[in-house]
């Protein structure tokens, strides 16, 4: 699920369909609503830190008390979305797991504060959203200086959108005769697996 909610936002930003963005914040404004648990802010009051947590999607109950290293692209998608302050903080709540552990493990009890799965798979998302965070606040980044739209991987890596491709049509762009393009890439033999 987390790629729907990636995809919502960053095809907002790269392509500035409304409908999407709304699809968006309608789905964010339910996250905030039936999965963030812990104090109202992040730092003041009492109790828990803010967390995201994994709930039914038909009744809202807590399912269990995990969250997994996949969970950490959250905070990256809270920068894009301008929800600054909630994302350093669940950022910090990630950190810190990723500093005892030294690494962030696939799965983590909150309610235990213990690994339920300690092996970390190299995952892009903890990655990505501090690559996030560390260009929102890098005063040298160029990003600030410049007018141009940009989209961001999953892997954290910034793409400029050329204004072309956000104005023109894609045949506008790559002309070719009716079908001609299709037929040659049907009469290719596709590409073989020669891996063990």
């Amino acid at each position: 699920m987390d790629s729907f909610y990636e995809y919502l936002l960053k095809s907002y930003i790269l392509f500035g369909e409304k409908e999407d963005y709304r699809m968006f914040q309608a789905a964010y404004d339910s996250i905030q609503s039936h999965m963030r648990r812990g104090r109202e802010s992040c730092n003041e009051g009492e109790g828990d830190p803010p967390l995201y947590v994994n709930v039914n999607m038909f009744s809202g109950q807590i399912m269990n008390t995990w969250i997994d290293s996949l969970q950490a692209f959250f905070p990256g998608l809270q920068v894009l979305s301008g929800d600054v302050e909630n994302a350093i903080c669940l950022h910090a709540f990630y950190y810190a797991i990723w500093r005892r552990f030294g690494a962030l493990p696939e799965r983590y009890n909150w309610q235990q504060q213990a690994p339920d799965v300690l092996f970390y798979p190299l995952r892009p998302e903890m990655v990505e959203s501090t690559y996030l965070l560390y260009q929102l606040f890098d005063e040298d980044n160029p990003l600030h200086a410049s007018e141009n739209k940009y989209i961001f991987t999953t892997e954290g890596h910034i793409v400029p959108i050329d204004q072309r491709f956000r104005e023109k049509q894609w045949e506008d762009l790559f002309p070719c005769e009716d079908g001609v393009l299709a037929e040659k890439v049907l009469e290719k033999d596709p590409p073989t697996n020669t891996s063990n």
